[in-house]
């Protein structure tokens, strides 16, 4: 009887095994098919030469909008799945993009999510004719103009998410344009409690978020209020108190230890300007 029952056991444990291999083959089959989904086709510009990438530009191949991105160290492919370093990518090669297809809404737009870049075909010259001259628009230039962007990083059961934060209140923000004149931008907006949305994201309790800016910040002051809050305002339509939260310096970005119910008012100061950033918190759903 107990031969039987060691045997019993030895199968259910079998099955149970193959159960639990087919079930993760079939989430990661998923998983690629969703990102294989979200992957987009775009021409690579750039202005340098040899081990220098210099200015560079996505263009979309599907409607021919720009935008930029990191080039992320160690996942740039070739054709064969071979590793590139990002100089060995040339003007005009077609690549294919994945990431968490997050784009902002700015001209050009803004992909921070940019996971993995896959070169399918090298210097496409009719495409190079027909978007080459838009680098020349969005040259280094046109990138100190540009209010820096805020991306926030966390972690939630199986992934680790990016979100760029595209809700932005009032700014300050002065470059100096190509005659050499100080230009000065700015913008009013009302308090965070009275904006008409922010940027959402889903977290556990006591999740760490980590703030990172395309130009590292000189002074980050955040603030949080009970999502209950939305639309009130206080005395003579000053903001209501909220409570203040505490940002420690991290070696990749500020972080700070985020709860969900809230509303984050994140304001910034750098040597040329200032601005606030939202995003306001939910609970993850349940998993049972």
């Amino acid at each position: 009887m107990k031969k039987k029952t060691l045997i019993i056991i030895a199968v259910t444990g079998v099955l149970a095994a193959a159960a639990a291999v087919s079930v993760f083959w079939f989430g990661k089959e998923k998983r690629d098919r969703e990102a294989e989904a979200a992957a987009l086709e775009a021409l690579f510009l750039r202005d340098g030469t040899g081990e220098t990438v210099g200015n560079y530009l996505f263009v979309d191949t599907r409607n021919g909008t720009p935008f930029t991105g990191p080039l992320p160290e160690g996942a740039v492919l070739d054709e064969r799945g071979d590793e590139l370093e990002s100089w060995e990518l040339e003007n005009g090669d077609v690549v294919k993009i994945y990431g968490n297809g997050a784009m902002t809404m700015s001209y050009p737009g803004q992909y921070p999510g940019i996971t993995k870049i896959i070169r399918m075909e090298k210097e496409n010259r009719e495409l190079l004719e027909q978007y080459g001259e838009l680098l020349k628009q969005f040259s280094f230039q046109e990138e100190a103009s540009s209010l820096p962007f805020l991306n926030l990083e966390y972690s939630q059961p199986q992934a680790n998410v990016t979100a760029a934060v595209n809700t932005v209140g009032g700014y300050r923000w002065e470059y100096e344009n190509e005659d050499g004149e100080t230009v000065s931008e700015t913008t009013d907006a009302p308090s965070i409690l009275q904006w008409s949305q922010y940027e959402e994201i889903k977290i556990q309790e006591h999740t760490e978020v980590k703030l990172v800016f395309s130009k590292e910040p000189e002074e980050i002051t955040v603030t949080r209020y009970d999502s209950s809050m939305q639309g009130q305002a206080g005395e003579s339509g000053t903001e209501p108190e909220g409570e203040s939260v505490a940002v420690s310096a991290g070696e990749e970005g500020s972080v700070l230890q985020a709860e969900p119910g809230f509303i984050y008012s994140v304001k910034v100061k750098w040597d040329n300007g200032e601005a606030e950033y939202g995003f306001q918190t939910f609970p993850m759903p349940s998993l049972q």
